[in-house]
């Protein structure tokens, strides 16, 4: 981050982008990245969260694993694609009580935890889902990808991620075949990795 606006944020002062609420330097959230969530460009630069104090990058999903949320990444397709859902949340620039909230609410509560269940539901549906959640931010654009992840998982790759793992020559090919879901960048793959390559790899 520049020296100048890092002295400009200590002094009180907010700043903030097209996408994203105003921060302070008090908050300890500072953004300095490209993109405020996986696929949704901002005018600042680039955002990601930034510790002012110790130059180290703080990672909003580093807390939460698969465990956290009830899901057994060992447990076969069904699990791995619940987690895939919860990363898919926690990919966005959104706390991550939110996140984890949305997807007890999409997956645990209205039982939508296959694809095609999910992808069974309406965007409206899903929005309300979102909102009960206080997921708001992204509700509408949220709601759009996650039915269009399952018409591409279940019309590509018959419904299973693991069709996308035994497709895929080496770990970067995956990787590469899972940022083509549309809403899934860098940050959703590296969360989603984090858990899936245990049982992949």
């Amino acid at each position: 981050m520049p020296d100048a606006l890092e002295r400009h944020l200590r002094q009180g002062a907010t700043v903030a982008c097209a996408k994203s609420r105003p921060f302070r330097y008090a908050d300890r959230r500072i953004f300095a990245d490209n993109v405020c969530s996986d696929s949704e460009p901002c005018g600042l630069a680039r955002h990601r969260n930034y510790n002012g104090d110790s130059g180290t990058r703080w990672n909003m999903a580093s807390e939460t694993s698969a465990q956290a949320l009830g899901i057994d990444i060992e447990g076969g397709e069904g699990e791995v694609f619940k987690w895939f859902v919860a990363s898919f949340l926690f990919g966005k620039r959104i706390q991550r009580e939110i996140a984890a909230e949305a997807y007890r609410v999409i997956v645990d509560r209205h039982r939508r935890d296959t694809p095609r269940k999910l992808g069974n539901c309406s965007r409206a549906e899903l929005v309300r889902m979102l909102g009960q959640a206080r997921y708001v931010r992204y509700d509408e654009s949220t709601a759009e990808r996650l039915l269009k992840l399952c018409d591409k998982l279940n019309g590509e790759y018959g419904g299973r991620l693991g069709a996308i793992r035994e497709q895929s020559e080496s770990r970067k090919e995956l990787e590469k075949r899972l940022t083509e879901f549309e809403g899934v960048g860098p940050k959703t793959v590296e969360i989603f990795m984090r858990e899936a390559a245990k049982v992949w790899y």
